[in-house]
């Protein structure tokens, strides 16, 4: 890696805060769906991230609820439970 230890964990943050602002699920507004499920990949990505680099916050715990009430949603109940 090219970035520092504390440069990674900025930058993760930076990007956990990013998607944390686009994944907006609705489940009365079915239009929601397609834009979460465009972000989900980089939900989980950005989330084991910050769980490698022992990240903690408030915005990766929203960002984990915000992505399991949409595979919930979905009626994804085995991914809803996996992180």
């Amino acid at each position: 890696e090219r970035l520092s230890m504390d440069d990674r964990k900025m930058w993760c943050r930076i990007a956990v805060n990013i998607i944390n602002k686009a994944f907006r699920y609705d489940e009365y507004d079915l239009s929601t769906r397609s834009s979460c499920a465009v972000l989900l990949p980089h939900a989980v990505t950005a989330v084991d991230h910050a769980e490698e680099l022992k990240i903690v916050t408030g915005e990766i715990g929203k960002l984990l609820n915000e992505t399991g009430l949409y595979l919930t949603g979905i009626a994804d109940l085995k991914g809803a439970g996996e992180k």
